[in-house]
């Protein structure tokens, strides 16, 4: 279980650095989402330094952690406008192809963060976060696998 959490953690790290490179020549809304995405990276990788002990667990933070992903969620269709591919973007065409899928995997991972944020809130200790931190992660994993381009 341990080593699932830490894969998911070191996934979401890579997928950090991974948005971090083009971010230079975006503008617009494919410069909004990346930032968005960086953001929702950067809660991933505070909530899964409470679950491994590599910061204190701190129930508010791991919430408002969780709570800051599902807003950030909520807005991905909208970040999403037809034909927002090519030069920086790492979005798939497939995504407007599939557009129903891509709202219900984002949905999905609004309410895997929802879900997060809830477990935190009544916890006292971050081990019991790793469920639904993992379930999070893997709504992650596979909106990028489905619709984000490999470069």
């Amino acid at each position: 279980m341990r080593r699932r959490t830490a894969l998911v953690a070191f996934i979401m790290l890579m997928l950090a650095t991974a948005v971090a490179l083009p971010h230079s020549g975006a503008t617009g809304v494919v410069k909004q989402r990346m930032d968005m995405m960086e953001a929702i990276a950067g809660r991933m990788k505070a909530v899964a330094a409470m679950i491994r002990g590599k910061r204190p667990f701190d129930a508010n933070d791991a919430s408002a952690a969780a709570e800051a992903i599902a807003g950030h969620t909520r807005k991905l269709p909208q970040m999403f406008p037809e034909g927002s591919v090519g030069g920086s973007s790492e979005a798939s065409a497939h995504i407007w192809v599939n557009w129903e899928q891509f709202v219900k995997l984002s949905r999905r991972m609004q309410m895997k963060a929802l879900s997060l944020a809830e477990t935190a809130a009544a916890t006292a200790d971050g081990e019991d976060l790793r469920p639904q931190f993992r379930e999070l992660g893997q709504t992650c994993i596979a909106c990028h696998e489905e619709f984000r381009e490999n470069r």
